[in-house]
C-alpha cells in the first residue's frame, strides 16, 4: 500500500507514512494520480482534493487528511476509487494529532477546549446566517468590516456574545422550570398482582387467570398471599414530550457550561446575558437531578414531533429551541474531525481582521474596496466560509506609491499564480493562507509573499523546530523570484495568552534567506488580535512596497 497512498506533512520533499512528518501542520494524504476519490465510509463523504504534487519522479494527487476521531493510533478505514474498482485499506499512524499531540496534557480538558472553540465557532457563523432573510445558493452575504467588527466587538462592549443558549435561556427558562417540576403525566393500564380488597376492575386476562387457580372461592383462589391478577391505573412520566424534555436538559446543560466557561473576561461576569445562562444552567442542573423526568430515557436524534410536541401550550414552545440546539450541537459532532480545518479558517479571519486595521484610514475619497464575505448555512468540512468570498484588496502606500494586499487560500493560490505567471509554485505545499503584498497596475509577481500553515498541536516548539529548516527549503525551492516568508500558527498551551515564540531567520542551500515565525493564540484568535498585527507587519508590510 505505500505505493499508493502515503501521509505526508505539507512540504514533504520524501513523504512516508510517518507520524513524525505530522509535526509540522496538518496531515495530507497523497495518493497515486490514478485514484479518483478518497472515501471515508464510516462518515459517508469523500475526502476533499488539494491538487496534484510531482515529488521526484512520481505524481501524487494531495487529499486533506480528516483526524480519526479521538483514540489516539486508531486505523482510519478509508476505500480508494480507481476508475469503477474501489480499494479498501487502513491507514495507520499520527493523524489523530489534533487532540493528542502532547502526553502530558490532560487529553479530557483538552478536548473540551476544542469542542468549546468549535461552538463558538458555530455561533460566530450562525448569528449573520440567522440574520438573513434571504439567502443566495445557500450563502448570506455580508460585509466583511461589519462582520469583522461583531466577531471582535462581542468580547469588548461589556455584554457576553448572542450564542444560540443565550437566546434559550431568555425565551423559555420559565416554562423549563414549569415543565420540569410539574411535567405531563398519563394514566397507563397495566395488569398487576394486587390485593383482592384494591382490586378495581378484571379483564378477560385477568379472569382466565383467575379460573386456572386452585379452590371454589375467590378467596381459596386468591392463594395465602390474597392477590389475584387485576387491571390497575398508574401515572407514568414516560411519554414522547418527556424524554424529549429530558434531552433537552441535557443538552442545555452541556452547552450553558460550556458558554459560561469561555466568558473569560471579568467585565462579562456582570452582564445580564451572562448572568441569564447561569442561572439557565444551575436550573437544569438541578432539575436534571430532582426532576420526576430525571430518570427517563434521553428521545432518539430522529425523534418526530407528536401532537403534544406540536400544540401543547408549554411544550410546543419548548420543541423549536430544542430542533435547534441539537442541530447546532450534531454539526460540531460533524466538524469534530475536521477540527483543523475550522482552526485555519479562524486564523483566515484573524488575518483579515489585522490587514483591516492596518489598512490606513485617510485614503482619497472613492479609493478602495467593499469586500464581501459569503458564509454557508452548513458547515463544508469544518468550514462555513466560502471560496467565493472577497479576501482582497487592503491598500497600503504613501503618496508617491501604492501596494495592494490580497489574501488567499485554496484554489485562489494556484489561480493567483497563473496570473502573475506561474513563476512561484506555493500551491504545491498546500498552505492555508497566502498574504501576497503586489504593485495592483503591474502584471509581475508579487514583492512579498506570507505563507501561513496552521497545526492543532497543542505544547512546546522543540519538535517544530526540527522542522523548520526542512521548511523553509521546501519554501526556497518554489518561490521563485518572490520574496516569502513562513508563519506556523498553533493554539496556545494551557493559561497562556497569545505570543511569538520563535522567530528564525534560515539561509538555505539555495542562497534564498527564509524569516519563520511561530504564532501560538487562543483558540478565540480575537485575544492575540496585536500578535496577528505585528506579524503582518513585520513579515509583509515592512517590505511589501514594490
Amino acid at each position: 500500500m505505500q505505493d499508493w497512498c502515503v501521509l505526508a506533512s505539507p512540504w514533504a520533499s520524501n513523504p512516508t507514512q510517518s507520524k513524525d512528518l505530522l509535526v509540522g501542520g496538518r496531515p495530507l494524504l497523497l495518493v497515486d494520480s490514478a485514484v479518483g476519490k478518497v472515501l471515508a465510509p464510516d462518515l459517508n463523504l469523500s475526502l476533499p482534493q488539494l491538487g496534484t504534487r510531482l515529488i521526484g519522479s512520481k505524481l501524487w494527487r494531495v487529499f486533506d487528511m480528516l483526524a480519526p476521531g479521538r483514540q489516539a493510533g486508531s486505523a482510519e478505514e478509508l476505500v480508494l476509487q480507481i476508475g469503477h474498482d474501489r480499494q479498501r485499506f487502513s491507514l495507520y499512524g499520527g493523524a489523530s494529532y489534533p487532540l493528542y499531540g502532547e502526553k502530558e496534557l490532560d487529553e479530557a480538558a483538552l478536548g473540551s477546549r476544542v469542542k468549546t472553540f468549535l461552538g463558538s465557532h458555530v455561533d460566530l457563523v450562525y448569528s449573520p446566517v440567522e440574520k438573513q432573510k434571504r439567502l443566495v445558493d445557500g450563502c448570506a452575504s455580508i460585509d466583511l468590516r461589519e462582520f469583522l467588527s461583531d466577531w471582535t466587538e462581542r468580547e469588548y462592549d461589556g455584554e457576553a456574545h448572542l450564542a444560540l443558549i443565550v437566546k434559550i435561556a431568555q425565551a423559555v427558562g420559565r416554562v423549563t422550570k414549569d415543565i420540569g417540576d410539574n411535567p405531563r403525566r398519563v394514566l397507563r393500564r397495566e395488569r398487576k398482582m394486587e390485593r383482592v380488597g384494591a382490586v378495581r376492575q378484571i379483564d378477560p386476562a385477568g379472569l382466565r387467570w383467575l379460573v386456572r387457580q386452585q379452590g371454589n372461592t375467590l378467596a381459596e383462589r386468591a392463594g395465602p398471599r390474597q392477590r389475584i391478577l387485576a387491571v390497575t391505573r398508574e401515572q407514568s412520566f414516560d411519554t414522547l414530550e418527556n424524554r424529549v424534555m429530558r434531552d433537552f436538559l441535557s443538552r442545555t446543560k452541556t452547552e450553558g457550561r460550556s458558554w459560561l466557561r469561555d466568558q473569560i473576561s471579568p467585565c462579562l461576569l456582570k452582564s445580564s446575558r451572562y448572568m441569564d445562562v447561569q442561572r439557565f444552567a444551575s436550573l437544569v442542573s438541578r432539575l436534571g437531578h430532582d426532576s420526576p423526568i430525571a430518570g427517563l430515557r434521553r428521545s432518539s436524534n430522529t425523534t418526530a414531533p407528536n401532537y403534544v410536541l406540536q400544540h401543547d401550550e408549554r411544550y410546543s414552545r419548548i420543541w423549536p429551541w430544542y430542533v435547534k440546539l441539537r442541530r447546532k450541537q450534531q454539526e460540531e459532532d460533524r466538524m469534530w474531525r475536521w477540527s483543523h480545518r475550522t482552526f485555519s479558517e479562524a486564523i483566515h479571519l484573524a488575518f483579515s481582521n489585522a490587514l483591516d486595521l492596518l489598512e490606513p484610514t485617510n485614503l482619497p475619497p472613492g479609493v478602495g474596496f467593499k469586500r464581501t464575505l459569503l458564509v454557508r448555512e452548513e458547515q463544508s468540512y469544518g468550514q462555513f466560509v466560502d471560496s467565493r468570498s472577497e479576501f482582497f484588496g487592503w491598500l497600503y502606500g504613501g503618496d508617491h506609491e501604492l501596494f495592494t494586499v490580497s489574501l488567499l487560500s485554496g484554489d485562489q493560490i494556484l489561480d493567483f499564480e497563473r496570473n502573475r505567471g506561474g513563476v512561484s509554485r506555493f500551491s504545491d505545499l498546500v498552505p492555508d493562507s497566502l498574504m501576497a503584498a503586489h504593485d495592483p497596475f503591474s502584471l509581475q509577481p508579487a514583492g512579498r509573499v506570507l505563507l501561513v500553515w496552521t497545526r492543532m498541536h497543542m505544547g512546546g516548539g522543540d519538535d517544530v523546530a526540527t522542522r523548520v529548516e526542512e521548511l523553509a527549503e521546501s519554501v526556497a525551492q518554489v518561490s521563485g523570484e518572490t520574496t516569502a516568508h513562513v508563519l506556523l500558527v498553533e493554539p496556545c498551551p494551557f493559561g497562556e495568552d497569545a505570543r511569538i515564540v520563535e522567530d528564525v531567520l534560515v539561509r538555505t542551500t539555495v542562497g534564498k534567506a527564509i524569516r519563520v515565525w511561530i504564532l501560538q493564540t487562543p483558540f478565540h484568535v480575537t485575544r492575540g488580535q496585536k500578535e496577528f498585527r505585528s506579524v503582518v507587519e513585520q513579515a509583509l508590510l515592512g517590505g511589501g512596497r514594490n
